[in-house]
């Protein structure tokens, strides 16, 4: 059986859940803030696919497959008191599960389920995804054990900051994988435009 020691899943927290959520929050910064990025639709395709793998795999984490292998870490183990926690999160949010189905569909195999490129379902509502994902983390961290989820990962959590309200534009463009996104390149992406908020990364 896997080791899932509190010392364990202290230090898996700190190696591996971090990464996730902080792979997910600098992903969407860049997706969000980086006019240079828009420029390159290869580079804005890998990094659009990046920040929706990492945000199905902390959906994952969050909500338990019903396949769960033992290996795998979830909020579960983590968890205080399960029911309380399984209360406390709820049912699975209709955008997770669209979420988890499309990247699965969309990105991580060929199938005949990929949205064609004039449809509109195509857009993926990044600020949207990681709002719900931001708010659930912070239920987590709120039910985690104390000695399981290190003080480190629990302070990033609760400093995590929601998308900010944005105006939102579309534009099509056949080579982008689609999001919601600021607008001053041609990008199928429907992010926002900041009004306030993170620093805008050095191209």
């Amino acid at each position: 059986m896997p080791d899932k020691s509190p010392e364990k899943l202290r230090e898996y927290s700190l190696e591996h859940l971090r990464y996730e959520i902080q792979m997910l929050q600098e992903t969407a910064q860049r997706l969000l803030h980086s006019d240079a990025l828009h420029i390159d639709a290869v580079l804005k395709n890998a990094v659009v696919e990046s920040c929706l793998v990492h945000a199905r795999a902390l959906g994952s984490f969050i909500y338990p497959p019903d396949d769960k292998r033992d290996d795998d870490v979830t909020s579960d183990d983590y968890a205080t008191d399960p029911s309380t926690w399984a209360s406390a999160r709820g049912t699975k949010p209709p955008i997770l599960k669209t979420l988890s189905f499309r990247t699965g569909k969309e990105i991580a195999h060929l199938t005949t389920k990929r949205l064609d490129d004039d449809d509109p379902a195509k857009r993926w509502p990044l600020q949207e995804i990681v709002e719900t994902l931001h708010g659930l983390l912070k239920k987590f961290s709120a039910l985690a054990a104390p000695d399981r989820l290190d003080p480190e990962v629990s302070r990033f959590i609760a400093g995590l900051r929601p998308p900010i309200e944005t105006a939102t534009s579309a534009v099509y463009n056949p080579l982008s994988t689609e999001l919601e996104t600021k607008l001053k390149f041609p990008t199928d992406v429907s992010t926002t435009v900041p009004m306030m908020g993170w620093p805008k990364p050095s191209a």
